[in-house]
């Protein structure tokens, strides 16, 4: 967001902005996960971004065509017959499951197609954070010896930046919705470390980042300028020490770092 004296200011709410003091969970991922420093989104738009990072294919590399019905009719890569990452996961043998704020991550728009189930809203409506991760963690809490892939997508912060504060400039809301997704993960991590101390992996990301005056626009979607582009990415994996990785890393990477990891 523009500083007083004019100069554009990169926000890293998370990471580096005083605003982060207000992150207590966020904050503690600093000291004991892995730190992207430097994560790049492939996209500044939700589905574009999830879909490269399910597919690990760029958005110029899929087939993009309308999908959907009325007012979820947009363009999606539906149709596409690139594997995305669950699938071989299910492939495999791996139990999966999603949890959506919005109606699109269902299987069929093709965005993260594979799970065994997913639970998303009906219509245009985002789900609120605790809607999302509370049918997570009571499926987290069933795992048995299986392996087992949970992914959970929270739409805290999103305009109208309405789900904190009530009052406040755009920017101040923005952050007290950050604030909402920090305690709402929160007890993901703390379900998950309960359940599976020594083998439950964490992985946390942003989709995109989100423009407050930088370069003339404000939101998300409407340029590929470092605002827009720059999401947060923690790994907390057990037996791997703390640390802030500097270089950069694309979330186009995690579809098959994720396929590694599962062996």
């Amino acid at each position: 967001h523009p500083d007083p004296e004019g100069a554009e200011i990169y926000a890293d709410v998370v990471l580096d902005a005083p605003t982060a003091a207000t992150l207590p969970f966020f904050t503690e991922l600093r000291r004991n996960a892995a730190t992207f420093a430097h994560a790049i989104s492939p996209g500044s738009q939700t589905s574009v971004s999830l879909t490269t990072l399910f597919s690990g294919r760029t958005f110029s590399q899929l087939a993009w065509a309308r999908y959907g019905k009325g007012p979820s009719r947009f363009i999606y890569a539906a149709e596409d017959p690139t594997p995305r990452f669950p699938e071989m996961l299910q492939a495999a043998g791996v139990k999966t499951a999603l949890f959506g704020g919005t109606n699109f991550l269902a299987n069929e728009y093709g965005v993260a197609r594979g799970f065994d189930t997913a639970k998303v809203p009906e219509g245009r409506r985002h789900a609120l954070a605790v809607e999302v991760l509370d049918p997570l963690i009571a499926r987290l809490n069933q795992v048995g010896p299986e392996p087992t892939f949970l992914y959970g997508h929270i739409m805290e912060p999103h305009s109208p930046y309405d789900r904190g504060k009530k009052k406040g400039t755009d920017w101040e809301r923005y952050v007290s919705e950050v604030n909402v997704a920090d305690t709402q993960v929160a007890r993901v991590a703390r379900a998950l470390t309960q359940r599976f101390p020594t083998r439950g992996l964490l992985i946390i990301s942003a989709d995109h980042g989100e423009a407050f005056g930088e370069h003339g626009t404000f939101g998300h979607s409407t340029t590929l300028y470092e605002e827009e582009m720059l999401p947060m990415l923690f790994f907390r994996i057990p037996g791997v020490p703390a640390q802030r990785i500097e270089g950069n890393v694309s979330l186009i990477d995690l579809a098959p770092t994720l396929v590694e990891l599962a062996g």
